[in-house]
């Protein structure tokens, strides 16, 4: 193995893998190098590559501050035995001795704390497995539609769909029987820019889009004249119309309603009034000159912490206001949306979509750029379906730092997709294992894998799921990692298949056994 591949490896990188074809593959040395750089290894050099594999062995060596496990089984906890203490996350606390690295199994599924030599390691004790569809529906079989929010149309004659006419959309497939019902993604986007209504290229996920807040939510709302919608959506048009329209409604919000959204941002705490700060500052900058992410903004706004910063908040309390109260009234929305789908008898109700990633230029690469990729766009490698390779434009979680944070963005990720759904869609699930990172400005096919923490990633998801007592879906199309969907079936986390290409070789569809919980076959054809 050469020096640089050392390296590669001792930062999660695979210089070799494996195409859609089998076939077996060597990532370059320059993109090799490229990704090191913006990982923050340089290795231009081999002296440079000696002092940068010093650098990431010394990182892995470090003692654990967040230990995953199951239920009732050993956790390895790194060196040190011993005496320790456990504390719960219920508060409660217990002594508890370390014997060879390793506690004995907790019996007790959630976030705990470790304290052992004054250290203290976060743990996360998971069920064995996710929800399950048989958890929450007792005999039978499920079915439901996937829609599209934007494209949904009711009597209001709206320009597009928001999350009123996804309660109506709910209750009527409720009223026929529909167990579930699949949407988009509803993630933060950028309302001053219409021309970004992509809900796969989010500004953060952890917050929603506000253009899908439905203004008839609250009592009294004046709803659009009824009338037929157009036949596509002019999103430039739309877009502004309804920010006005929202606007308008801010203005004139009784005080019993601003009590409301105060309460909602004082449970929400710092990060909604930074990501409100962000879409402010974003407005303010986009009509000053253009610029379309943070950095683009003169320096002193590109920090979230700074003087300037700070400075508009107070002077443009107001508008900041004015996006919190977006989200309050999207979060309003979107939790009826659910609450219709379970009053009209739905086991699931809502399966929220997680997308794979999120612009690099919006508010969570702002307020938190430690979290994420600098300098990589995630995408796919070169296949039958994409000979020239894909990168999306789009930054995902740094493995080092989800580590070093205690996972806390990716479980505050997950929490936001299952605030008000009963299930979770994982847009391409494959990142869990493994994410394909491509230096910005370069081909797409000169990119190499970059491993993730996928033991810690799926038992978060699995605790996650019976905390929400929702399902989870794993969208597992494409270039699949050896062993994934084994791990997937192990924590019943559900995949999916795309029925034209469920067919055998004279293009017959393919029966599939499905085995139920009690062992019992049906042939499904």
């Amino acid at each position: 193995m050469s020096l640089l591949h050392e390296l590669a490896a001792a930062a999660g990188l695979q210089p070799r893998w494996q195409d859609a074809g089998g076939r077996a593959q060597t990532v370059a040395d320059e993109a090799l190098r490229a990704i090191l750089d913006a990982l923050g290894l340089p290795a231009d050099s081999d002296a440079a590559i000696r002092a940068s594999l010093v650098t990431a062995r010394a990182a892995r060596a470090e003692p654990p501050s967040f230990v995953s496990a199951d239920i009732g089984a050993p956790v390895s906890v790194g060196a040190g035995d011993g005496s320790a203490v456990l504390t719960l996350e219920d508060g409660s606390s217990r002594a508890v001795t370390i014997v060879d690295g390793q506690l004995p199994g907790v019996a007790e599924p959630g976030y705990h704390m470790l304290t052992i030599g004054g250290r203290d390691i976060r743990l996360a004790i998971a069920p064995p497995r996710c929800v399950t569809i048989a958890d929450v529906e007792a005999g039978g079989r499920l079915w439901g539609p996937a829609v599209q929010i934007p494209a949904l149309r009711d009597g209001r004659g709206t320009e597009f769909g928001d999350f009123g006419t996804l309660a109506d959309t709910v209750r009527a497939f409720a009223t026929r029987g529909a167990d579930a019902v699949a949407i988009s993604p509803t993630h933060a986007l950028f309302p001053a820019d219409a021309t970004r209504f992509s809900p796969y290229a989010p500004s953060s996920r952890q917050f929603l889009n506000v253009m899908l807040a439905d203004p008839s939510v609250m009592a009294g709302a004046v709803s659009a004249d009824p009338g037929s919608p157009p036949a596509l959506i002019d999103w430039a048009g739309a877009i502004p119309d309804r920010l006005v329209q929202l606007r308008r409604q801010f203005d004139t919000l009784p005080d019993t309603v601003r009590a409301e959204v105060e309460a909602f941002a004082a449970r929400e705490g710092s990060d909604l009034r930074f990501h409100a700060a962000f879409d402010a500052l974003h407005a303010h900058f986009l009509a000053q000159s253009g610029a379309r992410g943070w950095q683009d903004w003169p320096a002193a706004y590109q920090d979230p912490d700074g003087a300037a910063v700070a400075a508009f908040m107070t002077e443009q309390r107001d508008t900041c206001d004015f996006y919190v109260f977006l989200q309050w009234l999207a979060d309003a929305g979107l939790e009826r949306a659910q609450h219709t789908a379970r009053d009209g008898g739905m086991a699931v109700g809502l399966v929220a979509d997680l997308a794979v990633g999120m612009d690099p230029g919006g508010s969570h690469a702002w307020r938190r750029r430690g979290d994420l990729l600098n300098g990589l766009s995630i995408g796919a490698p070169p296949d039958p379906l994409g000979p020239d390779g894909q990168a999306w434009g789009i930054t995902g979680f740094d493995p080092r730092a989800l580590v070093a944070n205690g996972f806390a963005p990716f479980i505050a990720t997950i929490r936001a997709g299952l605030a008000h759904a009963g299930g979770l869609r994982i847009d391409h699930a494959f990142g869990l294992r493994r994410l394909w990172v491509v230096p910005d400005g370069a081909s797409a096919a000169d990119g190499a894998y970059l491993d993730m923490p996928f033991a810690d990633m799926m038992r978060i998801i699995a605790l996650e799921s019976h905390r929400a007592r929702a399902i989870v879906i794993g969208e597992d199309l494409g270039t699949v990692p050896d062993g994934f969907r084994e791990a997937m079936d192990a924590r019943a986390m559900l995949g999916m298949r795309v029925l034209w290409f469920e067919r055998d070789g004279d293009g017959e569809f393919i029966p599939r056994i499905l085995v139920d919980r009690c062992g019992r076959d049906e042939r499904d054809a």
